[in-house]
């Protein structure tokens, strides 16, 4: 059995993650989203620092999580979660998005209000604001 996961290379830049935004959709088994792991490193596996874990990562929620340096953020399922669904069934996600904090300020308010988005768009990840390039992998069976 491999667990599901996502696994996204942000490409050679290292970024100091404090926050990943999640779209879950909400209709499908709760086994699906239950007990995630979020890791930020530089192997996109589960050997990369924690970011945060997710009890129920259904609906569209803003996770703030331990400070991570890396250039691979990754979403694992949990194995006894989803052992006993089909294989069909793995993990599901519309969007995520990786919050880098280039002023290096570790006050959780300020993070998850830097990220609200009543409040607009974020700064993008890179100064120049230009798009980067990411490269998505892990996108499997439930088997």
């Amino acid at each position: 059995f491999s667990p599901p996961n996502f696994r996204i290379s942000l490409g050679e830049r290292l970024y100091l993650i404090k926050a990943v935004r999640l779209v879950v959709p909400t209709d499908g088994r709760p086994e699906q989203s239950a007990e995630w792991s979020v890791f930020v490193g530089n192997t996109g596996f589960r050997s990369d620092g924690l970011c945060t874990t997710i009890p129920d990562a259904r609906g569209d929620n803003l996770w703030p999580c331990n400070p991570a340096q890396g250039n691979w953020l990754s979403v694992w399922g949990n194995v006894n979660q989803l052992k006993v669904l089909p294989e069909e069934f793995g993990i599901r996600i519309c969007e995520i998005e990786a919050y880098a904090d280039l002023q290096n300020n570790n006050r959780l308010e300020d993070i998850t209000d830097q990220f609200n988005l009543n409040n607009g768009l974020p700064t993008p990840l890179v100064p120049d604001g230009g798009p980067q390039p990411i490269d998505i992998y892990g996108l499997q069976p439930n088997r």
